[in-house]
């Protein structure tokens, strides 16, 4: 693998068959009248522009994508999602993060994924997707997203958060499968794998395939001596080779940790991508999982408060509507999720199921009505 760390700009500079050195072109250049000094400095200054973004092109072209990484049907890793936004509606989407399937409406990605989005960015979760770009897998929109309190930007800790999407996840429908998180800290030295579309190196461009590198587990003390005491908390986990070659990079944030088909640790932080002695670092998820669940219970909770509608209340709305109807005195069943097209920011809409009762032949028939609920939860 070619990697170019720097570019002889003299080489570049004098390389069109002259043979003057730089000192030779700056007395020449100060013997010329100032008019021509001026236009011979704006050429100059387009030259460097130009030298500049063809440099950035070709340490671009360099590398791999997950870095030593292979290409991968994403059927090997069914429950790993790309997470793609944009500010407006006229943009397209962008690939911002990696994330993972947890339980049928849950997705499970590192907080710096989040922490940045605003209240009007519209946020999608594309599953069962080799491609970073393009729609070939199937799109989830994302109702709410949540992180974790405690998370930090300088020093990444309690790097968690998780996306609740609109509709549930089709799981055999759609070959898609939640993972588990692996409850213990795996030893130093086991093998665990990280699939993406992240950068090339350090410098982009991305993967526009779907990538995988296995990489081995380092121990939190390896790890605190390549980055420095106290850098490395409980909450985080290290992989990656010694000598580097190997890694995550951006693009991949948010991505799984994997052994044994579970889930270990999520892409957070590193300093650059594949250096020799600098693993990258992971949430370890398993410290986090209590939270995670407790957040979870908590909104899905929350949601369902919020969502519930008034019985008797709907009950007089129909016979308003209907005033021959028998209305069968049962629960009303939210059968519907919350309508992504609601007019008012802080409303959405059920789909509430009504059994009635004809009054002349006794058969049951179903009607939904379209119910607006007021809700802070938008």
């Amino acid at each position: 693998m070619g990697n170019i760390n720097s570019i002889n700009i003299s080489k570049l500079l004098f390389s069109g068959g002259c043979n003057y050195q730089p000192v030779h072109l700056l007395v020449a250049f100060l013997f010329l009248p100032l008019i021509l000094q001026k236009m011979y400095l704006v050429k100059i200054c387009f030259s460097f522009v130009q030298l500049f973004v063809t440099a950035r092109w070709i340490l671009a072209d360099f590398g791999t994508y997950i870095i030593g990484g292979d290409e991968v049907d994403v059927a090997k890793h069914p429950y790993l999602v790309s997470l793609r936004y944009r500010h407006e509606a006229q943009e397209p989407y962008r690939h911002k993060c990696a994330g993972v399937i947890y339980s049928e409406r849950i997705v499970i990605t590192a907080a710096q994924c989040l922490v940045d989005l605003g209240h009007g960015d519209n946020i999608i979760v594309l599953a069962a997707s080799n491609y970073r770009t393009g729609f070939d897998g199937i799109l989830y929109p994302a109702l709410k997203w949540f992180f974790h309190a405690d998370y930090s930007s300088p020093s990444v800790d309690y790097d968690i958060g998780f996306i609740i999407i609109r509709s549930s996840f089709e799981f055999q429908k759609n070959q898609l499968s939640p993972v588990s998180i692996m409850s213990y800290r795996p030893g130093s030295g086991k093998i665990a794998s990280v699939a993406g579309w992240g950068y090339r190196e350090e410098f982009g461009p991305s993967s526009r395939y779907l990538k995988e590198v296995e990489v081995p587990i380092v121990s939190t003390t390896e790890c605190t001596q390549s980055y420095g005491e106290g850098e490395i908390t409980e909450r985080m986990i290290c992989a990656g080779l010694v000598n580097g070659g190997k890694d995550a990079c951006q693009g991949d944030t948010g991505g799984p940790l994997i052994i044994n088909n579970q889930l270990v640790g999520l892409v957070s932080w590193g300093r650059g991508c594949g250096r020799p002695g600098f693993p990258t670092v992971y949430a370890f998820v398993a410290s986090l999982k209590d939270w995670l669940d407790d957040a979870i219970a908590s909104v899905t909770e929350d949601v369902n408060k919020k969502l519930s509608i008034e019985v008797n209340s709907a009950f007089r709305n129909l016979r308003e509507v209907l005033p021959l109807a028998e209305v069968n005195p049962q629960p009303i069943t939210v059968t519907g999720e919350p309508s992504a097209n609601s007019s008012e920011a802080n409303s959405k809409v059920a789909i509430v199921t009504l059994f009635i009762g004809n009054g002349v032949d006794r058969n049951i028939k179903a009607i939904s009505l379209a119910i607006v609920c007021k809700s802070k939860f938008s």
